[in-house]
C-alpha cells in the first residue's frame, strides 16, 4: 500500500497551492501501481501548467534533506515485564517541500455555495424533495428545518435535509409497508444531503462539528477506518481500478471544494444496514485536506471534536476534511467535516528539529505513554503497539486564548492491541485494528508531545 501511496502522494503534494483558500483546481497525472495505468485528473494540460505556475517557487534544498529523513525505519522497544511492547516497521511520509510555516487557522461554517455546489453535483437533474415533502427550491432557506427544543432555550438547531425519496414513500406509516415498496423497487436508490449544526444564541458559537454529509444507498451508512491494499492494489469488492475511483473522487470535490488535495487513500469498510439487509463491503475512500506550501494537514482518527467546552464548540485536530467513498456506481458517501480557513502567517520557514531528535523523543517516551496499564490493570498480559507509517504535516494545535494555528508535527500511525483475562483488555477476540490512527504525535518545531484528543 505505502509503494502505491508514496507514488501518488508525490504527484499530487508537488501540484499544492500555497493556501487553502485559492481557486486553482487539483491537477496532475496519477502514477499507476504496478497493475494498472496511469489517469489524469479532471484539470486540462493548461490548468496543469497554470496551477504549477502559482505554486511557490523553491530551489534550495528539501525539508526532507535538510532534516535527514529517511524512507523506513525499522526498530522495537519493550517494557522489562515483556508485557508492553512496540513494534516500528514503517514508511516515512515526507511531503516535497522546502519550507514549513506557523499559520492562523480559522475554522468556520460551511458556506451556501458548498453546500448547493454538492446538492446540485449530486442531483444534477434536480430531484431533491425537502423535508417537508415539496420540491426542494434549490435554496438553503427551501431545505432549512429549524428545530428548537423547548427545553433547551440557549441555543439554535438547524438542520437541512434533502432526498430523492418519492412523496408515495414518505406518506408510508409503517416499517413493513416501506420495506414491501422498497423490495418491488429495486432499481430505485436512495439518496440524501443533510447539514446540521447548534448555535449558542448569546454568542453565535458553533455547539458541535460542523458537517455535511451525502449518501446513495437504500440504508444507512457507516464508513470505515482506510485500510492496507491487497497485493492486487484494489478494493475487494470492485470492478473498477484505484486510479477510476479516484477520478470519480477528484471530480465531486472540485465541484465543492476545489481547493483541496489528496492526503489519504486505500481501500474501506462500508457497512450498510436497514431495510433490505445488512452487508459490509470495501469499497475505495479518498481523504482530502488543505495543504499549505506543499505540505498536508494530516488527517488521522483521532481529534474530530471535544464537543461543548465552557458552553461552546470545542474544535480538536481533524480541521476541513473530506471523505469520499467510490464503488463501481459511483460515489456512495462524501462527508466534509469542520471547514477552515487559512488566516495569517505567524511564522515564515520555522526552524525544525532534525528527525534524529524526532526519532530520539519517540523511542524515549512513546513506550512510556502507555506501560502504566499494566500496573492499573493486573489482569493485562500483552499492550502492543505496531507503527506502520510516519508522516510529516499540519496540524491544527489549540492555544491559550482558544485560537488554532497550523503547526507542522510527526505523526506516528498504527494499530493497538491489548489482551488479557478481565476488564476491557478481554477483547482482543473482536478487537478490529486501525490503520489512520495516530498513536503518537510529536511537534516538529520543539519536539514537545502533542495528545490529539485535547488538541495541544
Amino acid at each position: 500500500m505505502k509503494k502505491i501511496l508514496i507514488l501518488i502522494m508525490s504527484a499530487v503534494l508537488v501540484m499544492s497551492l500555497l493556501s487553502c483558500s485559492g481557486t486553482e483546481t487539483p491537477t496532475g497525472t496519477v502514477p499507476s501501481s504496478e497493475n494498472s495505468g496511469s489517469v489524469e485528473t479532471t484539470a486540462s494540460s493548461e490548468e496543469n501548467a497554470a496551477s504549477s505556475d502559482s505554486s511557490p517557487s523553491y530551489t534550495g534544498p528539501s525539508l526532507k534533506e535538510k532534516l535527514s529523513v529517511p524512507d523506513h525505519i525499522k526498530d522495537s522497544f519493550v517494557s522489562k515485564s515483556g508485557i508492553s511492547q512496540v513494534y516500528v516497521d514503517a514508511d516515512i511520509t515526507m511531503p516535497d517541500a522546502g519550507r514549513a510555516d506557523v499559520i492562523t487557522a480559522l475554522p468556520r461554517e460551511h458556506t451556501d455555495e458548498e453546500i448547493l455546489s454538492a446538492a446540485k453535483y449530486f442531483e444534477p437533474e434536480g430531484g431533491w424533495t425537502a423535508d417537508n415533502g415539496v420540491p426542494w427550491d434549490g435554496t438553503i432557506e427551501g431545505g432549512k428545518v429549524q428545530l428548537n427544543d423547548p427545553g433547551k432555550k440557549e441555543y439554535d438547531h438547524f438542520w437541512l435535509y434533502l432526498t430523492n425519496t418519492p412523496p408515495e414513500v414518505r406518506e408510508i406509516k409503517t416499517y413493513n409497508e416501506v420495506l414491501k415498496w422498497y423490495r418491488d423497487h429495486p432499481e430505485f436508490t436512495q439518496k440524501i444531503l443533510e447539514y446540521d449544526y447548534e448555535k449558542l444564541r448569546s454568542t453565535g458559537d458553533l455547539m458541535f462539528k460542523p458537517r455535511f454529509e451525502y449518501r446513495r444507498s437504500n440504508s444507512p451508512v457507516s464508513a470505515g477506518d482506510i485500510l492496507p491494499f491487497d497485493e492486487e492494489g484494489n478494493a475487494i469488492h470492485c470492478t473498477i481500478t484505484l486510479e477510476e475511483a479516484l477520478k470519480m473522487a477528484d471530480q465531486v470535490v472540485q465541484a465543492v471544494a476545489p481547493d483541496y488535495r489528496l492526503t489519504d487513500y486505500g481501500p474501506s469498510p462500508l457497512t450498510e444496514s436497514g431495510f433490505l439487509e445488512n452487508k459490509t463491503r470495501q469499497v475505495y475512500q479518498f481523504r482530502y485536506t488543505c495543504h499549505l506550501n506543499g505540505i498536508p494537514v494530516t488527517s488521522c482518527l483521532h481529534g474530530e471534536y471535544k464537543g461543548a467546552v465552557e458552553g461552546g464548540y470545542g474544535y480538536v485536530a481533524s480541521f476541513g476534511v473530506i471523505s469520499v467513498l467510490v464503488d463501481d456506481d459511483g460515489i456512495v458517501y462524501f462527508n466534509y467535516i469542520n471547514p477552515t480557513d487559512q488566516g495569517d502567517t505567524i511564522e515564515t520557514d520555522v526552524h525544525l528539529l532534525p528527525f534524529e531528535d524526532i526519532w530520539d523523543i519517540f523511542s524515549h517516551d512513546f513506550l512510556l505513554t502507555f506501560q502504566h496499564y499494566e500496573v492499573n490493570n493486573p489482569d493485562l498480559q500483552e499492550s502492543i503497539r505496531e507503527i506502520k507509517e510516519i508522516r510529516f504535516g499540519y496540524m491544527p494545535v489549540l492555544q491559550p486564548d482558544g485560537s488554532y494555528r497550523y503547526t507542522p508535527v510527526w505523526d506516528f500511525l498504527g494499530t493497538s492491541v491489548l489482551k488479557g483475562t478481565g476488564g476491557y483488555a478481554a477483547w482482543k477476540e473482536w478487537y478490529v485494528p486501525t490503520y489512520t490512527e495516530s498513536l503518537f504525535t510529536i511537534n516538529a518545531i520543539d519536539g514537545t508531545i502533542i495528545d490529539r484528543d485535547l488538541g495541544y
